[in-house]
């Protein structure tokens, strides 16, 4: 995307986003599919923007925030519920399945994730998951723990219906499987 309040794709793999508050949602989408994403929501009000660098794509669903938005890269979202805003994202940012790199950032921080010892999570999980699962990784900023469980699935599942519904066919998707 140029450097301007541009709307048309880009054929570049999106490095990072920053989402305004009501887009809170698709922002833990985000980090789910793997983007580096501030969201507002982690910031006290008014102190966001300053945060919004050149190289992050400024996501919105408030025009007074896209016109005020000068000089920064911004995708302006039209859809209400999180998922299709994913898949209008996806479209509008052309961002394609290989762009994704799903359960390497922490949903809540947005810290990359880093594998760690099953010993060291003892205490940090629930005993059926601690009896049942033999990885784990770990946010080093937040400490949240996590493990491939049955969400895990789930999460892939609904992503590939944000790909199909952002017209990505299943056979780009196999990257997911």
């Amino acid at each position: 995307m140029e450097a301007t309040n541009a709307q048309q794709p880009t054929t570049q793999m999106p490095a990072a986003f920053a989402a305004e508050r009501t887009l809170g949602r698709l922002a833990q989408w985000l980090r789910l599919m793997g983007f580096d994403t501030l969201s507002e929501i982690e910031y006290p009000r008014g102190s966001f923007m300053p945060h919004v660098g050149p190289e992050r794509i400024f996501l919105t669903r408030r025009r007074l925030l896209r016109e005020a938005a000068v000089g920064l890269k911004t995708v302006f979202i039209q859809a209400n519920d999180p998922k299709e805003q994913a898949a209008e994202l996806v479209r509008k940012a052309a961002i394609r399945p290989e762009h994704l790199h799903p359960f390497t950032r922490c949903i809540r921080c947005n810290e990359r994730i880093k594998a760690v010892d099953r010993a060291a999570v003892l205490r940090s999980v629930p005993e059926y998951v601690w009896n049942t699962q033999t990885q784990f990784s770990a946010c080093p900023k937040c400490g949240r723990v996590y493990w491939k469980g049955s969400h895990t699935g789930r999460a892939l599942t609904q992503l590939r219906e944000i790909l199909r519904a952002a017209g990505i066919d299943e056979e780009d998707q196999m990257i997911l499987n």
